[in-house]
């Protein structure tokens, strides 16, 4: 944070941007440089405004020399993978920090530029090094700039989908699928003919016991926010997930991105609340752990959520039946939030 305090920043990046400037493109003292900047402006957002433009272009330079070497490589029958990417990798880290750090302003830097070109080459490139850091630019650039990659979904969605199951390098999956929750939510109508593939994939990862915990994260968050858009697409398979889902959710910490997952499901969960009346106590446990006090924006969420859950239940008995079951400490508390 004190980075951000304009003294340190002239004092911090002078120096860095004289070596920047004095080192040729083959140089590999620029990685250091190039990771300073990306740590830099991600902390000190549009402070870095003077120096963006220049490093922005020397980075498009550092992907376009990988991308022409690849391809000339193959070209001569030399094994493309042998090609070192350290550069392009770098390089799109480095972007990836500066979407983070400017925000909305990032679609100035890409006005007029070869960055989505050049991107939908990389995303091509069959090194999963590559794929964990192209994805997460993707996600990036869907975050702060929707609409450059607005008439692209066509090219970038397939090649996502081709590294997200089965897992190769979990890095990779993960923004794969942080991505396509950012695509999901600014471009909803765009990604809608994909999303029946990456939901059967997103369950696939749900069913497997086998994977790591921050995938699986992931994948819980991406699910309830692809209910935002596509409600009853995901209602309409609750029955493959939606006990692990509740599970996961519920013993996870609260934050902004999982508050707008909860949301989403809880939207699926009313179009078929029978298909969860089985599960109530675990979707119980998730809202408990949740709520917050009484007058805060999600209390008032859940008791409006569970008012329309036991009125839609209990049309056929099974509120009751659910209820009845429950421990109860946990049908108190389920009295209290329904007062």
């Amino acid at each position: 944070e004190g980075m951000a305090r304009p003294e340190i920043l002239q004092t911090v990046l002078p120096p860095l941007w004289q070596k920047w400037n004095s080192l040729p493109d083959t140089d590999r003292s620029l990685f250091g440089i190039m990771e300073a900047f990306g740590s830099i402006v991600q902390v000190v957002g549009l402070q870095f405004r003077e120096f963006a433009m220049p490093v922005f272009t020397r980075c498009l330079r550092f992907i376009e020399n990988t991308v022409v070497i690849i391809a000339s490589s193959a070209d001569a029958g030399v094994d493309p993978t042998s090609v070192d990417r350290e550069f392009m990798i770098t390089a799109l880290d480095v972007l990836s920090s500066m979407a983070e750090g400017f925000e909305s302003n990032f679609n100035d830097l890409i006005n007029n530029s070869n960055l989505v070109p050049l991107l939908l080459e990389v995303l091509k490139d069959s090194d999963y090094e590559v794929a964990q850091v192209s994805f997460g630019l993707v996600g990036d650039i869907a975050k702060t700039a929707p609409m450059q990659i607005q008439h692209h979904i066509h090219a970038i969605v397939p090649q996502m989908c081709k590294k997200l199951y089965p897992i190769v390098r979990v890095s990779a999956s993960i923004n794969a699928i942080w991505a396509l929750a950012e695509i999901s939510l600014t471009l909803p109508k765009e990604l809608e003919a994909y999303v029946p593939d990456v939901l059967n994939q997103l369950i696939l990862i749900m069913q497997n016991d086998n994977l790591e915990k921050d995938l699986i994260e992931n994948t819980v968050f991406t699910i309830g926010r692809l209910a935002i858009n596509y409600k009853a697409l995901v209602a309409s398979r609750l029955e493959e997930f939606i006990l692990r889902w509740l599970v996961e959710m519920g013993s996870s910490s609260p934050n902004e991105e999982k508050e707008a997952a909860v949301k989403g499901m809880c939207g699926a969960i009313l179009d078929r609340p029978e298909v969860v009346a089985p599960q109530l106590g675990y979707l119980l446990v998730m809202i408990f752990r949740w709520d917050g006090v009484p007058g805060d924006a999600m209390h008032g969420f859940f008791k409006s959520f569970i008012q329309h859950l036991q009125t839609s239940l209990s049309r056929t008995n099974l509120w009751q039946e659910a209820t009845a079951s429950l421990p109860q400490p946990m049908q108190q508390n389920l009295s209290q939030l329904l007062q």
